[in-house]
């Protein structure tokens, strides 16, 4: 069978169509049709910050004549008095001047506030730990019942808690009465070495003799 031109015109066309497509397919797209990507590089975390070592904290536990008795946590090395004030202050029948406001306190120390009336304790309010117990030593070793050291029986370091005597003046003491036999009165301190006539007052009113 002859073909005619119109076949052939057909057949053309056909095969543009063809090649056209395959063309299209493969040639790059026009340089507006790009669309660029940018990736955000990561961020690299800091490095964590080392803390800052907070102070010691300690804790105490007070009752007795104190507003609000319970745990109190404190920074090491506070004093009684702070302790108090945490604690809302002493009641109106608290007596302070059975215990030692300038104490300082320690970790799982017990601090019992007295109230008037109440017997002197000699643990100057401490209560419930060792430390309780090693004053409560102390005192039988050197502290009367009403609180005044007794300058016969006091070693040198329950003799060091008076007021103006340091270490080098409480040994004077202890080897003034090994020498003479002891203390016959409060007013025989002026015969030991350092101690004169200002130091005896000041301390007059806390000592004693048996």
């Amino acid at each position: 069978m002859k073909l005619n031109s119109t076949h052939i015109a057909l057949g053309v066309l056909v095969v543009l169509a063809v090649a056209g497509g395959v063309v299209m397919t493969v040639w790059p797209r026009a340089s507006g049709d790009i669309q660029v990507v940018t990736v955000a590089p990561t961020a690299t975390p800091a490095p964590a910050e080392t803390p800052t070592p907070s102070e010691t904290r300690v804790g105490v536990y007070i009752t007795g004549a104190v507003v609000n008795p319970g745990v109190y946590l404190v920074n090491d090395g506070s004093r009684l008095a702070n302790i108090i004030l945490l604690a809302g202050g002493a009641t109106a029948e608290a007596e302070l001047t059975a215990v030692n406001l300038a104490a300082l306190v320690r970790d799982e120390d017990h601090w019992h506030i007295p109230e008037r009336g109440a017997a002197f304790s000699p643990s100057n309010g401490l209560a419930g730990s060792s430390r309780a117990a090693e004053s409560a030593s102390r005192a039988q070793a050197g502290q009367r019942a009403d609180g005044a050291i007794d300058l016969n029986i006091a070693d040198v370091e329950l003799l060091q808690s008076l007021p103006g005597i340091g270490e080098v003046k409480a040994q004077a003491i202890v080897s003034y009465r090994e020498t003479n036999g002891g203390f016959d009165s409060v007013d025989a301190l002026l015969e030991v070495d350092g101690i004169g006539e200002g130091t005896l007052e000041g301390i007059r009113e806390l000592v004693a003799v048996k």
